[in-house]
């Protein structure tokens, strides 16, 4: 006979094999403009890291990269797909201008 365990939003049968509508924690973070949701609780630390990396840019992730430190992995996983898209956008900016002043020569 399964028991269940009633908790706001979520089914657990104790003793069965029923889990169902099981919530996990969300965090929201402000990162270089955009939010983004990660799983987990809010850590203090790493807003105070977010915060310093949305003031000093990408110096900062790598000095922070060089000590061992680390985001959480979905951040982290948003930082890097971030930073990819502004080194492409930066080297097409590149070549359009170099493009450009040929033109003009």
């Amino acid at each position: 006979m399964a028991h269940t365990l009633n908790i706001p939003g979520s089914s657990l049968a104790l003793g069965g094999t029923t889990i169902n509508n099981i919530s996990f924690a969300k965090a929201k973070y402000h990162i270089l403009g955009e939010d983004v949701t990660v799983s987990g609780n809010k850590d203090g630390t790493t807003a105070m890291m977010i915060a310093t990396l949305n003031v000093l840019g990408r110096p900062f992730y790598e000095e922070l990269r060089k000590n061992d430190v680390c985001f959480p992995p979905d951040i982290e996983e948003y930082l890097q797909e971030r930073f990819r898209v502004e080194e492409r956008n930066d080297k097409i900016e590149e070549i359009l201008d170099k493009t450009k002043n040929e033109e003009n020569d």
